[in-house]
């Protein structure tokens, strides 16, 4: 029986997500300051010549880290507002949702925590 090759589209996405894994666990740790590329790759176990694959940056997977708790909220926000009937209800929620994400995903809120300026750059000042 001849093994399956997989698919190069979901290797690759494996890849960048193990990376990605392996830079919130590293940003989470250490922080964002502190973190180095090479820190990323040994969490990793992929060859440092791979994260270049990828990303360009110590930067760029940050925001890309930033990006993923953000887009995790994004649903969170979207019922805030859905179960809303009025404005001070719709706030309360989008705070209350906000305010779970320690029980709900601890590593994001450690990752926020330890890197709140950085945290704070990206997602205030980031693409407007």
């Amino acid at each position: 029986m001849t093994p399956k090759r997989i698919p190069h589209a979901k290797t690759r996405k494996a890849n960048r997500d193990h990376i990605l894994g392996a830079a919130r666990t590293v940003f989470a740790t250490i922080g964002f300051d502190a973190a180095t590329i090479r820190d990323i790759v040994r969490a990793d176990g992929l060859q440092q010549g791979s994260f270049y694959n990828y990303y360009k940056t110590k930067q760029n997977i940050f925001e890309d880290v930033v990006e993923n708790i953000i887009g995790g909220l994004i649903p969170l926000f979207v019922a805030a507002r859905t179960i809303a009937k009025s404005a001070r209800q719709f706030i309360f929620n989008a705070y209350e949702a906000c305010r779970l994400i320690p029980f709900q995903e601890p590593q994001a809120a450690i990752i926020i925590t330890r890197n709140q300026s950085s945290f704070r750059e990206i997602f205030y000042l980031g693409d407007r």
